[in-house]
């Protein structure tokens, strides 16, 4: 399932974010960029744009809320010099029956609630 429009940003820089997240025991991966390039020395240019925007992609395995389980949330980080950082949720795959779009409508909000009710406390200052 895709999120979109979901992301909020924060006053910490992406070490920063990562260190709150495993002391609230949320184990994450870093992963590679996802980019539709048609060969090798595309990727690379790519790769290395995104490295000098500071933009880094994540992806959570699994995330308990109340009694759903949420699992491969992926997300990416970007990191503005004021040491904001943007975080972007695109997706995670979901257990509910999502055929129809006023389904998918429904989970996507639920789905955003809980992930931002977990996710959000965490960068409180």
């Amino acid at each position: 399932m895709e999120c979109y429009n979901c992301c909020f940003t924060v006053h910490y820089t992406q070490p920063e974010i990562v260190d709150i997240l495993k002391k609230a025991d949320i184990v994450l991966d870093t992963m590679p960029p996802v980019i539709n390039a048609h060969s090798e020395e595309g990727y690379e240019e790519y790769a290395t744009y995104l490295q000098q925007l500071n933009v880094h992609f994540y992806r959570l395995n699994k995330l308990i809320v109340d009694k759903d389980t949420l699992r491969d949330i992926e997300f990416s980080m970007r990191t503005y010099k004021n040491k904001k950082t943007k975080i972007y949720f695109t997706g995670m795959n979901v257990s509910d029956d999502i055929s129809t779009t006023k389904l998918l409508l429904k989970a996507s909000q639920r789905y955003e609630n809980l992930l931002f009710k977990v996710l959000k406390p965490q960068f409180r200052k």
